[in-house]
């Protein structure tokens, strides 16, 4: 394992050694799995640069990006907001392809040290955690470039009008994946003769052969690479786009536990180190500074008003210290003194060498490597950790606006927020959409190679955690954008049976769900109906949509 740091082009050798040195001990003593990591200490302008394109160089560009690159430029200059570190993944061990890791080169020794250790983090889970592996993208800057590239080539053959609208409409289906493929199981729960298996293979076979797709799909991008009237190179970008919609998904599904770990992985390389290595009171000051990533925004849900540092970090703490006591050992997390002026520096690292704690250790490393968030949230999420740590930052609310000062709180107890929790982490808030046995031949006529396309709502899950159906009603406006996104690919008129509230909405707001709104993930952002308006009754419904005009058909 080969650690390199650059400042631009030339290798520092100084900090080189450094770096060798954290990642050395933090493999040795604490088990940590990582491949090759270059870091690069870069300037503000260059840092923001990286945050406009998501740490991606060279991902297809657009007018967006400069927006986002000045936007974050002022926001670190103005008011202080600092971007820690950006940290671009690898998985290809047969070129060896190391990890990218770009950090910022205003802050001082210790920080950089401190960010260091917290990068190893991000790269020991993506090397070792199952759904990262499971959709991994060999060398992503290759592939990005390599995307870039074929979408130039075809722009030239077709024309750059027509491929960047078949793009836009993949962009518009990117949520339509699988990040929970079921588990095929065969039974046979009785013998027979090969000639019985035959015939009844035989007579399956005939029964089944129109049915597109043969089972429930809930990969439609899938389906739509196979079954979808395309040109060779629109199939071409969109299995590629499907590729990349899997990998920043399943990464996104990963983003609590991988900024928690990587923070637990700080303190405890922080813990491990003496004073001439990392001075007290220069890590205080680097503490005070990534404040704003380890404290949350004192709300929950709705968008993103929690912090994945804070809540990841605390729920690994928490197993920690469970798994080496046997119990929660609340003083040792007390946040009314700080724990750096009641304790020493040699009784905590008497403490992370004790037998008890590395094995603990050990179970968190395996909970990391298995883990997603929901997993995380579900099995550490429990009533000692909300009594300790929830509690105090933790509420559900809703509101008119998206403006904090706005909300209405409606709940502060265990079972809703740790309800909210699991449903925000499941499949990132998004609604669960499927194609149907045969949905591909929906009101299919005589002769057609092809029927329309028919797509179900699936709300089983959120409804087993016991969030109601009229919470789950999509936001028509987006919904709409996916329908037509779908009629431009199957060419074909495109349905989807859902539900729906019969009630009158405040400014002609549509029955939406106060936890999501979209069946693509873009969030509602006008006012929300009020507990009252979402009491109407509810109806199943399909929204059709057949290239001219849409319609909402009433279920008998």
């Amino acid at each position: 394992m080969k650690v390199r740091v650059f400042r631009g082009y030339e290798i520092d050798e100084y900090w080189t050694n450094i770096a060798q040195r954290i990642a050395d001990r933090m493999r040795e003593k604490y088990k940590l799995d990582f491949p090759n990591i270059d870091y690069y200490f870069v300037s503000l302008d260059e840092m923001a640069s990286i945050v406009a394109t998501h740490g991606w160089i060279v991902f297809p560009s657009s007018w967006e990006e400069g927006q986002r690159y000045y936007l974050n430029k002022i926001k670190q200059k103005l008011i202080g907001e600092s971007i820690i570190e950006i940290v671009v993944p690898s998985y290809s061990e047969k070129r060896n392809t190391p990890i990218k890791a770009y950090i910022n080169s205003s802050y001082n020794d210790v920080a950089k040290k401190l960010v260091i250790a917290h990068v190893l983090g991000h790269a020991h889970i993506y090397k070792n955690n199952v759904l990262s592996r499971r959709f991994k993208i060999e060398d992503p800057i290759s592939f990005f470039y390599r995307l870039l590239q074929k979408i130039n080539e075809y722009e030239i053959l077709y024309g750059e009008e027509e491929v960047q609208e078949f793009i836009e409409n993949i962009k518009h289906l990117s949520t339509l994946i699988d990040l929970y493929p079921s588990v095929k199981i065969q039974k046979e729960t009785t013998s027979l003769s090969q000639k019985e298996k035959r015939k009844a293979m035989e007579k399956f076979l005939i029964k089944e052969k129109d049915k597109i797709p043969k089972r429930k799909e809930y990969d439609i991008l899938k389906f739509l690479e196979k079954y979808a009237p395309l040109e060779k190179w629109q199939r071409d970008l969109l299995k590629s786009y499907r590729k990349l919609f899997y990998f920043l998904y399943s990464t996104g599904s990963i983003k609590i536990l991988h900024e928690g770990f990587s923070s637990l992985v700080e303190l405890i390389y922080f813990l491990d180190s003496d004073e001439e290595e990392l001075p007290i009171k220069e890590w205080i000051s680097y503490a005070e500074l990534s404040a704003q990533r380890e404290l949350p925004l004192g709300s929950l849900i709705i968008k993103e008003d929690f912090n994945p540092y804070f809540l990841g970090f605390k729920l690994l703490m928490h197993g920690l210290i469970k798994l080496a006591t046997g119990e929660y050992n609340k003083e040792f997390l007390e946040e009314k003194t700080k724990w750096y002026e009641r304790i020493s520096r040699e009784d905590l690292k008497d403490i992370i060498n004790k037998p008890e704690f590395i094995e603990a250790w050990r179970k968190i490393l395996d909970k990391v490597n298995t883990y997603d968030d929901f997993l995380l949230i579900k099995n550490l999420f429990d009533l000692e950790f909300f009594n300790s740590v929830a509690r105090k930052h933790y509420f559900v609310y809703e509101g008119e606006n998206y403006l904090w000062y706005k909300k209405i709180v409606v709940s502060r107890s265990y079972k809703d927020i740790l309800t909210t929790f699991l449903f925000s982490s499941y499949n990132l808030k998004l609604p669960r959409v499927y194609i149907p046995r045969g949905g591909g031949e929906y009101n299919k006529k005589e002769n057609e190679d092809r029927g329309e396309l028919l797509l179900v709502q699936d709300t089983s899950f959120p409804e087993m955690l016991g969030i109601q159906r009229k919470q789950l009603t999509l936001y028509e406006k987006n919904e709409k954008i996916v329908l037509e996104a779908l009629y431009k690919i199957w060419k074909k008129p495109v349905n989807i049976k859902t539900f729906d509230v019969e009630f009158e909405p405040k400014k002609n707001v549509s029955a939406t769900s106060w936890f999501f709104s979209t069946i693509f993930g873009v969030w509602h952002p006008e006012m929300l109906p009020s507990l009252e308006e979402r009491s109407g009754k509810i109806i199943e419904v399909i929204d059709r949509f057949d290239g001219n005009k849409f319609e909402k058909i009433k279920i008998k």
